[in-house]
């Protein structure tokens, strides 16, 4: 039975240590606390608008510049042009994704606003 004396010995003196801060959260809530409140709809739903909201962001972006890229090359291939159509239609590819970003965002405000501009 020696062993199982070391190891309640060891779990006491584990147990009696003052842990930092950073460790705390590991441990496991005592008969004290409260446990924590389950995540609302509300919240949940709020949390799933804005990470729809990033993926947009992005797609958008990714998208806009991709086919400003690809018809730019296309267009240097078949007109034999260099890269010029490249670089233009790039730069276009990100200025009308910057506005599609622009207008997502400016219609979520729109949208969690619900009309109080007129107050």
């Amino acid at each position: 039975m020696g062993r199982r004396d070391s190891q309640d010995s060891l779990r006491d003196f584990i147990e009696k240590q003052e842990w930092p801060k950073e460790l705390k959260r590991f441990e496991k809530p005592g008969k004290h606390e409260k446990p924590k409140k389950p995540v609302k709809l509300s919240e949940m739903r709020d949390i799933l608008k804005y990470l729809s909201l990033v993926t947009q962001i992005g797609l958008t972006m990714v998208f806009s510049v991709g086919i400003g890229l690809l018809g730019g090359m296309f267009l240097d291939r078949w007109l034999n042009t260099g890269i010029f159509f490249m670089i233009v239609l790039t730069i276009i590819g990100i200025a009308s994704g910057f506005r599609s970003v622009y207008l997502l965002i400016m219609g979520l405000e729109k949208d969690s606003s619900g009309g109080k501009e007129s107050e």
